[in-house]
């Protein structure tokens, strides 16, 4: 019998935890959280700025590192087009100095 009541004392305690847990979590990537620190973050001159974006990362990792990937992937999606535009700009006026562009006339 005892051993039971220590199971249940435990994961009464454990309940406890992860509810505690999920609370802290709700505050961290709350909207209110997440302006106050982009406010902080630009209200900070110089060295400072860095390390306050360095303090936002730290209480938000999850939320810093999906607006991270989605920086990333924004500069990625834009930057292959922009070396394409200018790649097939560059053949087509070097077809164009050989007289390539001409014969299909």
């Amino acid at each position: 019998m005892r051993q039971i009541h220590e199971l249940e004392t435990e994961a009464d305690r454990r309940k406890l935890q992860f509810e505690a847990t999920i609370v802290q979590i709700r505050q961290r990537v709350s909207p209110e959280r997440i302006v106050d620190d982009a406010v902080q973050m630009l209200e900070v001159p110089g060295i400072r700025a860095a390390e306050a974006l360095k303090g936002a990362a730290r209480r938000n990792p999850v939320l810093f590192g999906m607006l991270a990937g989605a920086a990333g992937w924004l500069f990625l999606r834009i930057l292959p087009r922009q070396r394409g535009v200018k790649r097939n700009r560059s053949h087509h006026k070097r077809a164009k100095e050989l007289g390539y562009g001409n014969s299909h006339k």
